[in-house]
């Protein structure tokens, strides 16, 4: 008789009636029921046209292999007996095999052809039963090798049975029939059972039954079969990465106890420890997981086990990870999230090699509110070691006002912490210590930069200076190094926080600006342009537009340079929300500078592209009406140098295959420019700005430009360019080609309807509504709706996306919803 495993008792918490309706069928794995069902085999073989009453019968018509020799004009020594003798059939077999594989192939070629149809149906028994006469044979095999205790035979024979169970329902249902999971008794059961026939039984037994047959095997060997016990979590714990959707049948509360009560029946088993907390570590990953997990008591179970067994690294790291993955729900609050930072600090030191541990030590300490913990630890260990590296690092991804404890008053125990390393740092070289140090400090100086002076307790002040003043430090002695001046210059950013009259700005103006130090890396670094463009931003963000004026006159031959000091040019009055008097006074030079270099470098079509940006930028805080220095001549004079000298460029660009898109965003910086001058200039220079603009034709060309390279790109990019180019082509008095577009919606009918609403409602802030009314902007919304339920109303995101668009659309060309 074949030893066979007995699934009825359980040994955890049964499935509530709700669970086992979730499962949608019985949770039992009893395969008894099956026996008395018809084989999918002998199903099959039904579909052939000849009436049989048994697979022997169609063999008589259709097959000739099982005929005897004589009664076929071929026999077995055609197809050489003597290595058939010696190969035990396999030869004879594979040449067999052959044929039908040329058949199938083209079969599968040329599904309708006559012939192939035919044979197949023919073929269709007598496979059928060879399919059958197969499997019932590895299970022959199987019994024998089970009834012998012969393991390597029995683990050909189940690697044989799960292949053909993954490949072939009807093989499944054969199985199935003739036993199913009951015969695996002998191989899960057996002593002699090495790990490779444990896995590949256990393999089986999911492809048999499922996630369920998994979990509800667990009991049965939970305590007397430990290597099953392991194999079968680690079985689960793959599902729960290639398949998670499949574990949605299982109870969660029964797969998350079954995994605890593995690691409960077995303290001392590191196998069954490590593969309990992979299954636990991947399904807690899933937020519902973690609330029963919460609610069933894993998490302190999780920290005894820990605690008891400190010295397993692998252990402490899925323990580790688990406890990470409980965080992220916020599992831990008040005396918990003390015990659990004790354990995490423990861990830390015994393991301060492992950079796994420390990443997630790291991190969890800093969410449980333990930065001054992380702090200690970098103290105490020092950056030079892979501890205080790993504290670095998790310093680095503190997120300040946002992280718990992360609030102004840990400034001053970074800052004294963290300086001192970096000073270190920068006198040894160690450049990755550096790097990360003074990105923290950063950080810190940043969250604490627009606080007033008055408004900060006098330690907190205090350490914000003393970060800049390490930053400047760094600076001065390593001002050789281009990566080190990169990340040291970022102070610039911190002056533009301060509050003005600060000590703050104060001491970065004259750190940078007092002391030379700003123009002695100017000088060291002339061929580099990461250090130049970072060089003309100090400049005009601490000194004003002037300054990078000033510069760019004086090293007017230097292409780099320029290109730099356009980009400084173009960010400074973009981001300027009003306009001081430094500042306004020197738009009209800016006008002069920019237009020179256009005409210097009419082929280089990057400088051309951000000079266009620039202009759009001047123009974009109007004309001056008081005295100022910028008036409509300065607006004209842009316009008429960009479309001269960009004008052309893009037309050039656009007939190379790889140029497309670089006069794709030419020409929208160009529009950029035409759509700002526009909206500024005063009635008696409108109109003729808005002739000049059509006669230069670069909405008309950028339109054309995108209809044609649409499907070269992103539905997002093609609705944001379109809509500038829509824009430009309203500002010029153009409102009929907006709707034409919006009627015909080509090439994407999403992002064109998208991109043409939201130029209507952007047209109609400009006043512009009548023309839109005029050119029949109502009829064409009306139209896009009803060719798309005329195309069946299908609502994805991108479409409810264009229809969201469109009505708000209506409400302002309508002058309806509070629009105007």
């Amino acid at each position: 008789s074949v030893p066979s495993l007995s699934f009825s008792s359980l040994h955890y918490s049964q499935p509530t009636t709700a669970e086992r309706r979730r499962v949608g069928r019985s949770s039992s794995i009893s395969s008894k029921s099956m026996l008395h069902q018809p084989s999918p085999l002998r199903s099959a073989a039904a579909l052939s046209p000849t009436s049989f009453h048994s697979p022997l019968s169609v063999a008589k018509d259709f097959s000739p292999l099982l005929l005897p020799a004589a009664a076929v004009p071929w026999s077995p020594h055609s197809f050489g007996a003597q290595r058939n003798k010696e190969s035990g059939g396999v030869t004879d077999l594979l040449e067999l095999i052959t044929t039908l594989r040329i058949f199938i192939s083209c079969v599968e070629r040329y599904p309708n052809d006559a012939v192939a149809g035919a044979v197949a149906t023919r073929a269709l028994a007598p496979l059928a039963q060879a399919t059958e006469l197969c499997v019932r044979g590895v299970l022959e095999e199987y019994h024998s090798a089970a009834s012998t205790g012969n393991v390597v035979t029995l683990l050909s024979a189940v690697w044989f049975i799960r292949e053909f169970c993954e490949a072939s329902s009807s093989a499944l249902g054969l199985v199935r029939q003739h036993g199913g999971p009951e015969l695996l008794g002998p191989a899960l059961l057996n002593p002699g059972s090495d790990d490779r026939l444990l896995q590949e039984a256990v393999r089986l037994l999911h492809c048999l039954q499922g996630a369920e047959g998994l979990l509800m095997t667990i009991p049965q060997v939970l305590k007397t079969r430990p290597r099953v016990l392991t194999q079968l979590l680690w079985r689960l714990r793959e599902r729960s990465r290639e398949a998670l959707d499949e574990l949605q049948v299982v109870p969660p509360r029964a797969l998350l106890q079954a995994a605890m009560s593995s690691i409960e029946a077995h303290p001392e088993d590191a196998g069954v420890h490590d593969a309990a907390l992979a299954l636990l570590a991947d399904l807690l990953a899933v937020p519902d997981y973690r609330a029963i997990f919460a609610e069933v008591g894993g998490w302190p179970y999780v920290v005894m086990m820990m605690e008891a067994r400190r010295d397993n690294a692998d252990v402490q790291r899925r323990g580790l990870q688990i406890l990470c993955e409980l965080q992220r729900g916020s599992a831990f609050r008040g005396p918990h999230a003390d015990r659990v930072a004790q354990v995490v600090m423990q861990m830390l030191e015994h393991f301060h090699t492992d950079s796994k541990i420390l990443e997630w030590g790291a991190w969890l300490l800093l969410e449980l509110g333990n930065l001054r913990a992380v702090l200690k630890m970098l103290e105490h260990t020092g950056e030079a070691s892979a501890a205080g590296l790993g504290a670095l690092q998790a310093l680095h991804q503190v997120k300040w006002g946002q992280t718990e404890g992360a609030d102004m008053t840990a400034i001053v125990e970074v800052v004294r912490v963290v300086g001192p390393i970096m000073l270190r740092a920068s006198q040894s070289g160690r450049s990755e210590v550096l790097n990360l140090g003074l990105e923290v400090l950063h950080s810190v100086t940043c969250a604490a930069a627009s606080a007033t002076d008055e408004s900060l307790p006098a330690d907190v002040a205090q350490a914000r200076m003393e970060a800049v003043s390490v930053q400047m430090e760094v600076l001065r002695q390593r001002h050789f190094d281009v990566d080190t001046v990169d990340r040291c210059m970022s102070v610039v950013e911190i002056f533009q926080l301060a509050p003005e009259g600060s000590q703050l700005k104060r001491q970065i103006r004259d750190s940078l600006f007092t002391e030379g130090l700003v123009q002695r890396l100017a000088e060291q670094h002339a061929l580099q342009d990461r250090v130049q463009r970072k060089v003309l931003w100090a400049h005009g963000v601490v000194l004003g537009p002037r300054a990078v004026l000033s510069i760019m006159e004086r090293l007017a031959g230097s292409l780099p340079c320029m290109v730099a000091g356009v980009k400084t040019l173009g960010k400074l009055f973009d981001d300027l929300d009003e306009l001081d008097a430094t500042a306004r006074e020197a738009r009209a030079l800016t006008v002069e500078v920019l237009t020179r270099a256009m005409q210097t470098w009419p082929k280089e079509v990057h400088l051309l592209t951000h000079s266009c940006f620039a202009l759009s930028a001047l123009a974009a805080h109007g004309l001056d009406t008081e005295g100022g220095s910028y008036t409509a001549e300065h607006l004209k004079v842009g316009l008429q140098v960009a479309w001269k000298r960009a004008g052309e460029p893009a037309q050039e660009l656009d007939l190379q295959p790889d140029g497309k898109t670089k006069a794709r965003y030419l020409r929208e910086e160009l529009l950029r420019l035409e759509i700002e001058s526009v909206k500024v200039a005063g009635p008696n220079l409108l109109q003729s700005l808005q002739s000049e603009c059509l006669r230069a034709g670069t909405a008309e060309a950028q339109c054309k430009a995108l209809l044609r390279d649409a499907q070269s790109m992103e539905p997002k990019e093609f609705c944001d360019h379109l809509r500038l180019a829509l824009v430009g082509l309203g500002i010029a008095g153009r409102a009929e080609h907006i709707v034409e577009v919006l009627r015909q919606g080509l090439p994407w009918w999403q992002p064109t309807v998208q991109a043409a609403a939201e130029a209507s409602v952007e047209l109609s802030r400009l006043g512009l509504q009548s023309e839109l009314q005029r050119a029949g902007w109502a009829e064409a919304a009306r139209g896009v709706r009803e060719r798309w339920q005329q195309s069946g109303g299908r609502m994805d995101a991108a479409t409810q996306e264009a229809l969201s668009a469109l009505q708000f659309a209506e409400a302002w060309v309508g002058g309806v919803g509070g629009a105007p």
